[in-house]
């Protein structure tokens, strides 16, 4: 699947779920090519494993 493919993709699933990074500036750097769906789904990653707290080491 081709960037184009995967980004037209990305903008045709419905918005429910995770509000993270389906905002303007999402939409605007993956309309110019500056941010790639696979990139997004990267970022995700890291915001939601900095969400988490750290365990604890007993």
């Amino acid at each position: 699947m081709s960037a184009v493919q995967r980004k037209q993709q990305y903008l045709r699933e419905p918005k429910q779920g995770s509000k993270v990074g389906r905002g303007r500036l999402t939409e605007q750097l993956l309309s110019q090519g500056l941010l790639t769906p696979s990139m997004l789904d990267e970022l995700r990653k890291e915001w939601t494993d900095k969400k988490k707290p750290p365990a604890r080491d007993k």
